[in-house]
């Protein structure tokens, strides 16, 4: 089964490399820090780097504040805040206001994450707000610390547009130490409708610690 699962994402990943060719190919860098406060709350610090132009390009740099707190068994509700800094434009800021649902056992993990994103308008211009639902299925691997995965998040736009309009498509893997986990995964960040976003490829790699 697992041999299987990681065929298919490497298949996966190899046909949308050769898509790349045409479209922006990107890397992120992602590294994130957070701390258990007390037996319901949860703190953490989000830093992304990111480069764009065939990952030729240093594009910008966001901060993410969040905070977590843990309700009945499996549900969470988490506040995040970022300030996104660009090489070329003003930064950005906006909220994320999030209900999460994680159900795991000795196989696997299955997490559901419904967020309201809230642009802040803070430079003079009106900003995007969206409905996300993220869904994402981890499979466990007997006798290995690689945990494969694959999920999507759902944009749909408000701001009187209504719409669908991006859709992030995503396969990786998971490598677990003690207190880090390791990423490495593939996203394809597929426009929809009348989006004025762009096809995009990322390669993201990030780090996960616990003190």
């Amino acid at each position: 089964m697992s041999k299987r699962i990681l065929i298919f994402l490497c298949f996966f990943i190899n046909c949308n490399f050769i898509a790349a060719q045409q479209d922006d190919l990107q890397s992120w860098i992602i590294t994130s820090l957070s701390k258990k406060l007390n037996s319901e709350y949860t703190g953490s610090i989000v830093m992304i780097n990111r480069f764009t132009e065939n990952i030729s390009k240093y594009n910008s740099v966001s901060v993410d504040w969040r905070v977590n707190k843990k309700l009945q068994e499996n549900f969470s509700v988490q506040v995040s805040f970022r300030h996104w800094t660009f090489t070329g434009r003003k930064p950005v800021y906006f909220m994320w206001y999030d209900l999460i649902h994680l159900h795991k056992n000795s196989k696997h993990r299955w997490m559901n994450l419904l967020r309201f994103h809230q642009g802040l308008d803070w430079v003079g211009k009106e900003q995007a707000d969206f409905i996300r639902w993220r869904n994402y299925f981890f499979q466990n691997i007997n006798e290995s610390k690689f945990t494969p995965f694959i999920g999507y998040d759902l944009w749909y736009r408000i701001n009187g547009l209504n719409s669908f309009q991006n859709i992030w498509v995503e396969v990786g893997t998971e490598y677990r130490l003690e207190k880090t986990k390791l990423r490495l995964n593939y996203r394809l960040m597929n426009p929809l409708n009348n989006s004025p976003f762009l096809k995009r490829h990322l390669i993201v790699v990030s780090s996960f610690h616990q003190f």
